[in-house]
């Protein structure tokens, strides 16, 4: 699959990190890629509260839509994340034209938003409501949450 070990900070073609997931999945996965949604998370975890911790440290993630389509282009060379809906609690977000939709990669971007609650403490649910590898239309991602109560003493 590699020729060499990877290098972080590096940019490498969409098609070998599908390879790359996909192997990973079947080794330490389910076969279902599954495993790509826990690694988004990971990636969030690892990326977002190691680089940005100041993003999380107040707020709400209704910023997450901007901050998505902020951090695409760090991620990516294709596409783009729009903001389709944006109210209290609750926000969808569309990837608009990634040249390569994978089933992965969409459970990926799930993982990432999952992380990005976690880092600004609400407690909620991120769901993929379609992806283009399976045949919808356009992939699509909707984050719900509630943001724990300050205890005040």
């Amino acid at each position: 699959l590699l020729d060499k070990r990877l290098q972080t900070a590096s940019w490498y073609p969409f098609d070998t990190w599908i390879a790359l997931c996909e192997a990973a999945d079947r080794l330490f996965g389910s076969g279902d890629l599954m495993l790509c949604r826990q690694l988004g998370r990971y990636g969030g975890l690892k990326d977002l509260g190691t680089a940005f911790p100041q993003l999380f440290t107040s707020g709400d993630p209704l910023q997450l839509g901007s901050l998505a389509k902020q951090f695409w282009s760090m991620y990516y060379d294709s596409g783009r994340i729009e903001v389709e809906v944006e109210e209290p609690g609750r926000f969808e977000l569309r990837v608009a034209d990634f040249a390569q939709p994978h089933l992965g990669h969409c459970l990926r971007v799930v993982g990432w938003i999952e992380a990005c609650l976690e880092l600004y403490r609400a407690v909620g649910t991120v769901d993929m409501l379609s992806c283009r590898a399976l045949g919808d239309g356009e992939c699509r991602v909707r984050a719900t949450w509630t943001m724990p109560t300050a205890v005040t003493v």
